[in-house]
This record gives C-alpha cells, structure tokens and sequence, in this order.
C-alpha cells in the first residue's frame, strides 16, 4: 500500500513511499495514474488520504498532515482549506 509521494529537490521525479520499497516516478504523472483517494497536499507531496489521520495547525499558519504510520508530512497553505473540508 502506498502512504505518500514526496517530489524530489530535482523537481522531475519523486520517491513513492510503499510498505516494502520506493519507485521514482514523476509527481505529476503519477498523481494522473493513482486512484482519487489520492491528494496533492503541497507542491512536493501527493497522499493517500485514506492514510491521514488528522490535519495539524502548527505556529505561523503552517499545517501538516498526521499520517496513521506517524509520520507528519507538510501541507501548503493553499491545499489547507481543501484538505479540511475533505476531513470533516
């Protein structure tokens, strides 16, 4: 099961985050071929939302994403009010 994808600083290509291993794809391409349940939360980052636990609001009008695996991921400002929504 995928969690997330994370755009690599080259900006061409990105890590999918699996269970067992990770594949380098492009972020845009790959959020075309995925399922709806995934969501752009950042310019660098694609998630499973059936994998979000909860969104964060963290000091400075920063939000994140708290993933069941535990790891926190960060979400763009403009992809907040989105996110949210889809939460409630």
């Amino acid at each position: 099961m995928c969690h997330y994808e994370r755009s690599l600083k080259d900006g061409n290509s990105v890590v999918v985050m699996t269970k067992d291993n990770n594949h380098d794809k492009s972020l845009e391409l790959l959020h075309q071929l995925l399922p709806d349940q995934f969501e752009r939360i950042h310019k660098s980052y694609l998630v499973n939302f059936l994998q979000v636990d909860k969104v964060l609001v963290n000091i400075g009008t920063r939000y994140s994403v708290l993933l069941k695996t535990g790891e926190v991921l960060p979400v763009g400002c403009s992809k907040y009010k989105e996110l949210k929504n889809k939460m409630i």
